[in-house]
């Protein structure tokens, strides 16, 4: 489970640039 944290890290980035 790898892209788990990989996939966490993308939304948090999205949240945060919006």
């Amino acid at each position: 489970m790898h892209e788990s944290r990989a996939q966490t890290h993308r939304q948090e980035q999205g949240l945060k640039h919006r």
